[in-house]
């Protein structure tokens, strides 16, 4: 039986118990939790699912009741439930991912000693449960609503975001200031928390209507990205910001005054709380730049991630096995633990250049059907998504996926003939 549950009063009810639990008692965390789960069991599969992206940002949320895995294991529920109720793959797919299932368990013999077989049968179970909840979305897009998916997103991050602040309470601005430590909140690392911000930002920039509202909201977000002090952020968000400017172009009075309003409330703001902006600003700037000879520096001005892909090639092109068949999704293991940090070099490291190719092939076969060319708007967020990847390991993370759903699904819309220019109603 499924009941008619508000869930707008549900998400209020779950940041207000998440606040409690880590600034009075850890066990209005359990109510928190309880309060997901029950609107999980009581309410239809068609709202519960938007309830994924509203956690992505918040996998960490519970991190304080002593076990880490809650939210994930939440989606796994949400995903169970709408499996059960609206499965619809094609054969294809099936057949995808067969060849992809067993392929990987073909490679579970290389990491005996490396890691437990239970932790790799989790593994490889959890990888696939992922990628056939996203198939199945993707096969069902059309009950599925951008906008909602979207405004889910920038809600969790917004809940993220409070919950943590609070948590640190008044000392939340001085802790950041005078530490190397990098804002994350509930999503468990600065740079997929980055991750997230930007892709918030596209859709606010390029999806949604221009008002004052929504100019609040992607103030909020940028201000919130310095804070992570990732160079990632700030360069793609500088990025985002002058293709921005040439999409509308077009719209001379628009940016004759959107310009110059957020100059001025930047420069308001700036203002007002220069004694903590100004320190942001170098403390994001050092991590660029942390002495004369950084600035030639290619392996210091990407944290050893260029380091890491010189490795990975001369891992591949000196070895045939690994380049063609590669690893398994747990090649990092063969490596000192070492990931590629590129999503990109995580896929050709786990499956060599042939099932690499395929599971491509594969996946851009569906986004893609009969339709030969996209305009900007329906593309952005893919390619900044794409770009992100490039420095982040994340073709294993639980996220994965649906995020890359989420990328693709104003591409499909956009095939399937829909209005995607819509308004962020938080």
């Amino acid at each position: 039986m499924k009941l008619r549950i508000n869930e707008k009063f549900v998400i209020i009810l779950f940041t207000f118990f998440s606040i409690l639990g880590y600034t009075v008692n850890v066990n209005f965390s359990y109510v928190s939790l309880v309060t997901i789960i029950c609107f999980i069991l009581f309410s239809s599969y068609k709202k519960t699912v938007y309830l994924i992206f509203l956690l992505i940002p918040n996998i960490r949320i519970f991190d304080n009741t002593g076990f880490i895995n809650y939210v994930n294991l939440i989606i796994y529920l949400i995903g169970f439930i709408y499996l059960l109720n609206s499965f619809k793959l094609e054969k294809t797919d099936l057949i995808f991912l067969t060849i992809f299932i067993l392929f990987e368990v073909a490679h579970i013999g290389l990491y005996i000693g490396k890691t437990s077989f239970n932790d790799e049968i989790i593994a490889i179970i959890t990888f696939f449960w992922n990628l056939l909840i996203c198939l199945i979305l993707l096969r069902n897009r059309k009950e599925i609503s951008l906008e909602k998916i979207n405004n889910h997103l920038i809600i969790g991050l917004f809940i993220s975001i409070l919950v943590k602040t609070l948590t640190y309470g008044t000392d939340f601005i001085n802790y950041f200031l005078s530490t190397n430590d990098r804002f994350s909140a509930f999503s468990g690392d600065p740079n997929y928390f980055s991750m997230y911000l930007l892709l918030a930002i596209t859709y606010i920039l390029f999806y949604v209507k221009k008002c004052y509202r929504n100019y609040m909201i992607f103030i909020m977000l940028a201000l919130t990205g310095i804070f992570t002090s990732s160079k990632m952020f700030v360069l793609i968000f500088i990025f985002l910001c002058i293709i921005f400017v040439f999409y509308n172009i077009k719209y001379k009075k628009f940016l004759l005054y959107s310009i110059p309003l957020v100059f001025l409330v930047g420069c308001i703001i700036v203002y007002l709380f220069g004694d903590i902006i100004n320190p942001l600003i170098d403390k994001v700037f050092l991590r660029f730049f942390s002495n004369e000879s950084q600035v030639f520096n290619i392996s210091k001005m990407t944290t050893g991630r260029s380091d890491l892909f010189v490795f990975y090639i001369k891992q591949l092109f000196s070895n045939i096995s690994l380049l063609f068949l590669g690893n398994g999704m747990r090649y990092n293991y063969l490596f000192n633990q070492l990931v590629a940090h590129n999503t990109y070099l995580d896929i050709l490291l786990s499956w060599g250049i042939a099932v690499s190719i395929t599971f491509i092939f594969y996946i851009f076969k569906i986004i893609k059907g009969q339709v030969q060319k996209f305009k900007i708007y329906s593309t952005i967020q893919c390619v900044i998504f794409l770009i992100i990847i490039f420095s982040l390991s994340s073709f294993t993370a639980d996220m994965f996926f649906y995020l890359l759903f989420l990328v693709v699904l104003p591409i499909m819309e956009e095939r399937d003939g829909k209005n995607i220019s819509v308004n962020v109603d938080i």
